[in-house]
This record gives C-alpha cells, structure tokens and sequence, in this order.
C-alpha cells in the first residue's frame, strides 16, 4: 500500500507538473512509456481521486472518474473500486484538466485586467473633462481680463469727465428684462471695483415709471407687485454704493393721453395753480417734479429713503402723428426751456428742496431714421443736420429775461442764423445736461 501511494503520488507530480524527469531512477524514455510501463497499473481508485481532488480542487473529480468507470464497464462491486489506468491516457485527461484550470484562471486574469483597463479609461475621461473644463476657465478668465484692460483704458482716456457722470448699465428696462438687471449691475461694479474706479464711477439703470403702481398722488407712489422683488435688490444695491435711482419721465405722454383733465401749462413749467397733495400738503406746479417724488415715497416705502432720485431722460417732441396732441415746436421750446432755467436755478422737488435735482434733456438731435410714430423722431433740439428744430431763445438763456413762454406764444430775440452761429457753445451746454452712456 505505501509502495502504491508513492507511485500514485510520483505520478500526479508529473501529470499535474507537466516535468520530463523520470518517475523512477534515472532512465531517459519517454514518459509516454515510463508512465505505460508502470506494471500492473492498478491503484486504489479512491486514494487516486483523494490526490487528482487536492491537486485539482476547481474540477469535479469524482465525476469525472464515475464517466471513466462507467467507460470502462462500470464499477467491480467491491468496497474498493479499483480504476484500470493506462498511463498515457490519465496523462493527457488530467493534463487537460490542468489546461482548464488555467484556463478558467487566464479567464479571471483577463476578466480583472479588463476591469483595471476600463478604471483607467473612466480616469482618462474624467482627467479630459477636467482639462477641458480648466481650459474654458482659463479663457473666460483671460476674457474677463481683456474686458478689464480695455475698460480701463477707455475710463483712463475719459477719467475727468467720468468723475461726474453716472454710468447706466442699460438703457430703459421694461418688466420682463428686470431679471437681468442685477446680474448686470453687479458685473459692471465688480469690474469697476476691481480697477479702483467704483469711487470715481456709480452704477445704475434707469426705469420708465412704468415700474409704478400708483403714482398719483406722489405720496401714494409705489411699485408694481411684480417687480418688488427686483427693485428691493437694486435699492439695496444702490444704498450700498450711493448710487442715484435713475428714471425717465415724459410728462407728455400723460397729457397726450388725457388731454381735457391736465392742463398743458402743468405739464410746460408754466405758471398754473398746480396741486397740493391731500397726505403732505406739498404742492406741486408742474407733473415732473410729482413724477419724481412718487418715485422717491414708492422707494421709502420698501425701506429706502435716501435713496436719491435723478432723471435720465425727460423732453417734449416738436412733431407728432395726427392724434398725437400736444407734439409741435411751441410746446416743445416752452417745455425745454422752462425746465432748463428751473436748472440753472438749481430747485429741487418739494420733498427735497434742498437738493438740486438732476435732469438730463432727451435729445440733442432729432432721429429721422428711427422707426415708430412720428413724435419719436423729433424730441431733438436740432435737426440731423446741425440746423434748429426750434428757437429756443439763445441770447436770453444766460442772463435774466422778461420774455415769457406760454402754450400760446413764445417770444425769442434770436434768430435762426444767430443760433447756428452760436450752435457750437449751445452744442457743449446741452451735452453737459445729457446722460452720456458708455456700458
């Protein structure tokens, strides 16, 4: 029985290593024959699958063996089955089932190699995503750069006169572009801040008093619910930097809608009983001025109440469609004169007589190619050709006059001719009233 083991055991060293030493002695044939003339070949068939099992843990060897005893006629009956084995055919079937045990293992190296590579892949795409995203901040910061070196050259080339001027972030925002004016705003400030200049250069936006839900009186002003929101920011914004709140008021669209109940001279400047407002008693003389602090009572309302109010635009036109009553070159003189020399005077509205209010006159020139009804084209001063749209009474500006300006007559010592001849002076007088918008 030892001698067997042995054997049986010399014999799965070499079925299972594959080796070419000799099973016994020294002899140089082949295996093939060495392993035939094993004599007699009979072994205990359970102590041989006892060592095929613990060699070749990952097959089922006493399956495989049952296949090969059925083979062979099936089992002797006896408590021992006996196996008959040639030795070159066990050779070949248990090598075979080395060959798929490596094989199930090159398997499992492939397996876990395609798994490393597909990590590695995922790292590489997440290494490009992150390279691409590096490379879209580095542009937009060499944008932002770029925008910063060119608004500072642009405000180094304007610094005196910037120092004076209010910059609007936009033009008039309607309600639906509200959304976007903070954003904006910021923007703009951040950029000025980041050269040093937002001490020199303040940041708003003007509104249309479309952004009022009442307006009449001027203490009942207030803000449409819709925008509340967005105004609550840009006030806080604008307390924050002491910045003005920017409006456009055109008086003459409120006449022109309601011609039989305002009176034109209120809306003119001109001399009339005006209003007194029933909450505090202040009377106004013309619509501007009302305008203005139903602006101001619509911002203390929400918490801000020195929050200065300016206008960006305000002017009358001097031609007007058919229904569009009041545009011609009478009401447009009386209008931009009276508001001029209450300039020159220095008034401010009755809720804040102690501080000028700042007008800006739209426009300087008339635009004959903008689209849209007739008025729009001419609220300039002059005509695109440098000539006077009307006489505004240059000689009688800068000095103290008795003409009068009425929605009936107006009377000017100057004439056309004088007026070109003076048009480069009044050109630099009017530009200096006018918002100059560079963002």
């Amino acid at each position: 029985m030892e001698e067997e083991e042995k054997q049986i055991t010399c014999l799965m060293s070499v079925i299972v290593c594959g080796g070419k030493r000799s099973l016994f002695g020294t002899s140089s044939l082949p295996l093939s024959k060495k392993l035939c003339s094993l004599s007699p070949s009979r072994f205990s068939s359970s102590l041989l699958l006892h060592h095929l099992a613990s060699i070749l843990p990952d097959m089922d060897i006493h399956e495989e063996a049952k296949v090969a005893l059925r083979g062979r006629g099936g089992s002797s009956g006896k408590e021992e089955e006996v196996l008959n084995l040639d030795g070159t055919e066990w050779f070949i079937k248990a090598r075979a089932c080395a060959d798929a045990v490596m094989q199930s293992s090159v398997q499992q190296e492939n397996l876990m190699l395609r798994l490393q590579l597909e990590a590695i892949v995922e790292v590489n795409s997440s290494l490009k995503r992150a390279v691409v995203t590096q490379q879209k901040r580095q542009k937009e910061t060499e944008d932002q750069s770029q925008e910063l070196q060119g608004l500072g050259q642009m405000v180094t080339q304007y610094q005196e006169q910037l120092k004076q001027v209010c910059s609007h972030a936009s033009s008039e925002t309607s309600t639906a572009e509200q959304q976007y004016m903070m954003p904006a705003i910021i923007n703009i400030h951040k950029a000025l801040f980041q050269l040093g200049l937002d001490r020199y250069i303040q940041v708003s936006s003007p509104s249309s008093l479309a952004v009022l839900a009442e307006s009449y009186p001027p203490s009942a002003g207030s803000f449409k619910p819709e925008v509340t929101s967005v105004m609550q920011q840009f006030l806080r914004f604008l307390e924050a930097t002491r910045s003005p709140f920017w409006i456009n008021a055109y008086p003459y669209f409120a006449y022109k809608d309601n011609p039989n109940t305002i009176p034109i001279d209120y809306v003119l400047f001109n001399r009339n009983i005006g209003m007194t407002d029933p909450n505090t008693g202040l009377h106004y003389d013309n619509m501007m001025y009302a305008q203005v602090d139903a602006v101001a009572f619509a911002a203390a309302k929400l918490g801000y109440r020195n929050i200065e109010v300016r206008v960006a635009e305000t002017g009358w036109p001097s031609k007007g469609d058919v229904g569009e009553i009041g545009a011609s070159p009478l009401n447009a003189a009386a209008y931009i004169r009276n508001l001029m020399m209450r300039q020159f005077a220095g008034e401010g509205t009755p809720a804040r007589r102690s501080s000028r209010l700042e007008v800006y006159i739209f426009a300087l020139f008339n635009e004959d190619m903008k689209p849209g009804p007739i008025s729009e084209k001419n609220y300039g001063i002059f005509q695109p050709d440098g000539s006077l749209a009307y006489d505004l009474g240059f000689s009688t500006m800068s000095t103290t006059s008795t003409t009068t300006a009425t929605s009936k007559s107006v009377t000017y010592s100057s004439s056309a001719t004088k007026a070109k001849s003076t048009l480069k002076y009044w050109k630099i007088l009017i530009l200096a009233m006018i918002g100059v918008s560079l963002f």
